[in-house]
């Protein structure tokens, strides 16, 4: 049976997420979570994408993602089907890695955006048997690259902070700061 057509508007911000089938494992290890940003890194290069927020948990992951030339089907397709050619191979796992299709959501407003953005960096925290008291702590998600600490060289070039901070007023570290401080309310 066909899928049906996605729709995809311009401009836009999309909530994009997708789980391992039956739930299980999708990142066993570090190794894991770094090929995972490595391939967003290396599809960015390809297709003209940006993501101002992620987090990859142990069986599945989000992104908020922005395209303004190119749908978002080809992008997801090649990211989803380059992690699951390495979890294959290295886990010498057979059939669908992932449960269904990625699952996309249109962000409607600014005020969305960020409501989305701290939704997805607080989800280890949020999560049943947390371990995570604050996102922090949790090393696979882009709240750190938000911190006022974190200089601007070293946030991951398909990562795109602007459209998030650019909801708060003052300088890149007052930004941060303030954004910060609205993600604990």
């Amino acid at each position: 049976m066909a899928y049906e057509k996605r729709n995809w508007e311009l401009g836009r911000h999309y909530h994009i997420f997708n789980r391992k089938s039956r739930r299980d494992t999708l990142f066993y290890k570090d190794d894991d979570f770094i090929f995972f940003l490595n391939i967003l890194h290396a599809t960015s290069l390809k297709y003209p994408f940006k993501i101002s927020a992620y987090c990859l948990m142990k069986n599945h992951y989000h992104l908020q993602i922005f395209s303004n030339h190119l749908p978002l089907s080809p992008i997801m397709e090649q990211i989803n089907k380059l992690y699951a050619r390495y979890f294959n191979h290295k886990y010498n796992h057979s059939g669908p890695l992932f449960e269904d299709r990625f699952k996309s959501i249109p962000v409607k407003d600014n005020h969305g955006m960020i409501t989305l953005s701290r939704y997805i960096h607080y989800n280890p925290v949020h999560q049943k048997n947390n371990r995570y008291r604050t996102p922090e702590v949790y090393k696979w998600s882009s709240y750190t690259f938000y911190l006022p600490s974190t200089p601007a060289n070293e946030i991951p070039t398909f990562l795109d902070t602007t459209p998030i901070l650019n909801q708060f007023q003052g300088n890149e570290y007052e930004k941060k700061a303030r954004y910060i401080d609205w993600c604990k309310y």
